[in-house]
């Protein structure tokens, strides 16, 4: 009484305890539509008839009408001959323990069996991608198709077919026991999108080189070009003219209806980035010195060579006892060439010159207390004191260094004590301190 109705199944636990178990249940799902047992229904020049009993008991045992003859124990018999239509066959259930109760149910075999092939309707397969084809299965009933070629199952009631040039298909349906047999047609349209993708150009360069890149497809019926897959507006031609960076594909569609995309293309289209001065860094005589190049490109060159351990890389090491002017060379995967300027000053020791006074009176010249930290890989600290041991300034707050003002008072004419620390690029721990003459 439920057949056409939507129905809901709730299941409900108590057994479990939080994050010890889960509640589960089982549900047996009989694909025939039917109130009646399958195989009971069978077609008069069957060789065997195949009776199947509801799904999920323990045990089965199958008589016939007055209980005198065991027919089978299994869910399934095969009665072979076939008994005379109108016949009642009977099956005793007996459910797992606490799952109900033993029950027997009668079973009327009849001879009004009839067999209806389903190839499905027409389709098409587009670059012979697998498409559906036939119709679900009905328990009871064999099927066969031909020709096999391009079926993922030729003995399937539903099998997905991706033939290479357009096919008709034949389905043979067939009872179990063979009395009944009956076949239909469908036709799969093979259809095939050029989807190779050509570049004129280069894949990569830089906008200043004069260079381009050019995607070409097949023509067909429709195009349209997308980039990062979201679709450019008005790109519906063969050829397609790369102006910005991204994964560009086109999806093509051909008068049969076939729509497919061609694979990603990556096109790499640079802007030079503009130079820049790097801080200077302050060396000690023949102490190693780390140097750090943008990473903006792909290559680095260091020019001039000399005093580095390998120019070719973008964070040589510098050891020497002059100062040296570097250029940097710093080419992208597109071509776009920046070039970088670093000075590198070096002083006799490893050592943190701070100047004996400074005049903070806002005219741009020594207007800030900082220490030039010769051969150091980093400060740990730099600290300015007060003849009272008052912290006046942290490095930490202020990279530019001390400005001579304390909790937003300019500080007057006076005597002030630093301390420093910081680390050699050899890795050694130095310390360091002096006073300086703050100048009104």
């Amino acid at each position: 009484g439920n057949a056409g109705k939507t129905i809901r199944l709730f299941f409900k636990t108590s057994d479990c305890t939080f994050t010890r178990h889960f509640g589960y249940a089982y549900i047996d799902v009989d694909t025939e539509c039917s109130s009646g047992f399958i195989g009971a229904s069978f077609c008069p020049g069957d060789t065997v008839v195949n009776v199947t009993a509801p799904s999920g008991y323990q045990t089965y045992t199958w008589y016939n009408s007055t209980f005198t003859q065991v027919l089978g124990t299994d869910q399934t018999i095969s009665i072979k001959p076939p008994l005379p239509s109108g016949t009642t066959v009977a099956v005793e259930l007996t459910p797992y323990p606490g799952y109900g109760c033993p029950t027997t149910l009668n079973v009327v075999l009849t001879d009004d069996l009839v067999v209806k092939s389903n190839a499905g309707s027409d389709i098409l397969s587009c670059n012979s991608t697998q498409v559906p084809i036939g119709a679900a299965p009905i328990p009871g009933l064999t099927y066969s198709w031909s020709p096999a070629t391009g079926l993922t199952n030729p003995s399937s009631a539903n099998p997905r077919a991706g033939p290479a040039v357009t096919t008709s298909y034949v389905l043979t349906t067939r009872s179990w026991g063979g009395g009944c047999i009956d076949t239909d047609t469908v036709v799969v349209t093979a259809s095939v999108v050029d989807t190779s993708l050509a570049l004129i150009g280069k894949p990569a360069f830089c906008i200043t080189s004069g260079d381009s890149a050019a995607l070409f497809v097949q023509p067909e019926k429709t195009i349209q070009w997308f980039r990062n897959n979201n679709l450019i507006a008005g790109a519906s031609k063969a050829r397609y003219r790369a102006t910005q960076s991204g994964a560009y594909h086109a999806l093509i569609t051909n008068d049969l209806g076939c729509s497919l995309a061609t694979a990603d293309r990556d096109i790499l289209i640079e802007t030079p980035k503009p130079a820049t001065r790097y801080p200077v860094i302050n060396a000690a005589i023949n102490i190693p010195s780390p140097l750090q190049a943008r990473a903006i490109g792909k290559t680095a060159v260091w020019n001039p060579f000399s005093n580095l351990n390998d120019p070719s890389i973008f964070n040589p090491v510098f050891t020497g006892i002059s100062e040296k002017l570097y250029t940097v060379k710093l080419v992208t995967a597109g071509g776009c060439v920046t070039i970088d300027t670093q000075l590198v000053k070096v002083f006799k020791d490893i050592n943190f010159y701070v100047p004996n006074a400074f005049t903070p009176n806002g005219d741009g010249l020594n207007d800030y207390l900082r220490p030039v930290a010769a051969g150091f890989a980093n400060i740990s600290y730099f600290r300015v004191y007060n003849r009272w041991g008052e912290l006046l300034f942290d490095l930490k707050w202020n990279e530019l260094g001390w400005d001579g003002i304390f909790k937003g008072l300019p500080q007057q004419t006076q005597t002030v004590v630093w301390i420093a620390e910081g680390t050699s690029a050899d890795g050694r721990i130095y310390k360091q301190k002096g006073s300086c003459i703050l100048l009104r």
